[in-house]
């Protein structure tokens, strides 16, 4: 497989069934989502805000505050 490198705010689903290793070319802070759940409703919460309320996305508190409404860290840049 050729190498990737992933950029801040990346969001990887690596497949259990796929091999390989991860090398941090700088500092870096990974976080593993393992519940799907907790993914899916804050996507959900994401895009609702996206389609009618656009400019919440651009409010820091209010992201850090859905962040840790759905225990999920990763920002998306739109």
């Amino acid at each position: 497989m050729d190498p990737f490198v992933a950029n801040t705010r990346d969001l990887l689903h690596v497949p259990k069934f796929l091999g390989g290793s991860l090398t941090a070319l700088e500092d870096t802070v990974l976080f593993d989502m393992g519940c799907q759940g907790h993914l899916m409703r804050y996507l959900d919460e994401v895009n609702a805000c996206r389609v009618r309320e656009p400019e919440k996305l651009g409010n820091e508190e209010f992201l850090l505050q859905l962040m840790k409404k759905y225990d999920y860290y990763i920002q998306f840049a739109f």
